[in-house]
């Protein structure tokens, strides 16, 4: 099966771009304040997905499926996998490590089977195990995944950095607070989303 790989590079963008847009509480038009916390976490993991599919589609022209981001990350050749770890912000790290790290956001669904994150939050009500998950892990993940592709892959860029001439991930975006309100309660995510301290003893003692 062949695919469209601009395409293919562009739909990851998106999907990350929407992850973006989905991560601070927001209030609009006649909307009360609100944060949408499984969009989020499926914006950003399915960036992920599609990001490590390119990956290997453009390594072997094969369309891969699946949704476990581990995976995913596995199933790449070793030398990709430390090229995506070593890259910032992910990295520096190892191979081993990050499939680690990534395999800490996967859980299971009502029949026991293990799912991925974008599968566990898509169909939250039918699952029994979602780990609270740092929804940085994702986000610096693609970042990383993304700008190793463009070493990998210098000739493919994805249309917006074709409209943008270029595209460049704000680091002083703060992805933290939103995907822990669910573990530590609305309020106090409000209260402590302004300082990560405070916010790491709240999900400490929610832990206990």
């Amino acid at each position: 099966m062949k695919v469209d790989e601009k395409h293919m590079l562009s739909s990851a963008v998106q999907f990350f771009l929407a992850g973006e847009r989905l991560t601070q509480s927001i209030k609009f038009a006649d909307y009360p304040e609100h944060i949408l916390i499984p969009s989020n976490i499926i914006m950003y993991s399915l960036s992920v997905e599609i990001i490590l599919k390119f990956f290997a589609y453009k390594i072997n022209q094969n369309v891969i499926h699946g949704h476990i981001i581990s995976e995913l990350y596995n199933s790449l050749p070793l030398q990709d996998q430390e090229l995506i770890a070593s890259t910032p912000p992910i990295g520096p790290t190892n191979a081993g490590d990050l499939s680690d790290d990534l395999r800490s956001i996967d859980g299971k669904n009502s029949a026991g089977r293990k799912k991925s994150a974008f599968e566990l939050w898509r169909y939250g009500y039918e699952n029994v195990e979602i780990n609270p998950i740092s929804i940085n892990i994702l986000r610096d993940f693609f970042i990383s995944a993304h700008n190793a592709s463009r070493v990998r892959f210098p000739n493919l860029s994805s249309s917006y950095e074709d409209a943008w001439g270029g595209l460049k991930f704000d680091d002083r975006w703060n992805a933290w607070p939103s995907v822990w309100f669910e573990a530590v309660g609305y309020e106090e995510g409000m209260q402590a989303q302004d300082d990560k301290r405070i916010f790491h003893e709240i999900l400490r003692e929610k832990k206990e």
